[in-house]
């Protein structure tokens, strides 16, 4: 995850321009049929804006906010989060770039085009024949199973979960909230809603099932 409670003052927005849509549908069109599913949610309007400053390990990604509607058509949080990588693409002048695509929740949710320099790129330069697919291991997630049912642990998307310390006790990360809340599950097998301002630890009374499917508990 991209660091607790922390806000980056550089992060920038837009709207998401045709060019980047335009790249990512002519790399998705030439990847194997198993990538399809991503290419269609380009065909509705579920991507909102762009923005930079969300992530303080790669100053490159270019992250997408989405229609929550239209987003939980396309959401699913079993699915382990994953990175195609190695695509090329170059600019007018020839200059070649290394373009990702990152997927979380069988959603994509961003891209990175590695030193960028705002240069005018040629739409139909995109190389997949390299391509790879990169999942992120999560030791947190195999910490998490030691303490649920195999059940419980089906309800758990394995990107999302994350080790907190706070108070000198351990949380694990399940599920964001609004304005970098959260909600956890302790050492101690209980859930609990975490907050920052002001700074709170309050057990819930509910089901991993409830937390994931109420509304209330949606962004």
């Amino acid at each position: 995850m991209f660091g607790l409670f922390k806000k980056n003052k550089k992060r920038k927005t837009w709207p998401i321009t045709d060019w980047e849509m335009c790249i990512m549908y002519n790399a998705l069109t030439q990847l194997p049929a198993g990538f399809a599913h991503l290419k269609q949610q380009l065909e509705y309007p579920l991507f909102t804006v762009a923005s930079t400053g969300n992530s303080t390990y790669d100053r490159d990604y270019i992250s997408f906010s989405f229609d929550p509607d239209i987003y939980k058509d396309f959401e699913n949080r079993r699915m382990q989060d994953y990175m195609i990588s190695n695509i090329k693409v170059s600019n007018i002048d020839k200059r070649i770039f290394d373009y990702s695509i990152l997927v979380a929740a069988d959603v994509i949710c961003g891209y990175t085009l590695k030193g960028f320099d705002q240069s005018v790129i040629d739409l139909n330069s995109v190389d997949v024949s390299a391509y790879t697919k990169v999942y992120y291991p999560n030791a947190d997630f195999d910490k998490l199973a030691t303490l649920l049912n195999a059940d419980d642990m089906k309800e758990i998307n394995p990107s999302e979960v994350y080790e907190v310390v706070l108070n000198d006790k351990t949380y694990y990360h399940i599920k964001d909230l609004e304005d970098g809340d959260f909600i956890g599950i302790g050492t101690d097998k209980l859930i609990y809603t975490i907050t920052h301002d002001p700074f709170e630890i309050v057990p819930l009374d509910v089901s991993l099932k409830n937390v994931f499917d109420d509304d209330k508990f949606n962004q």
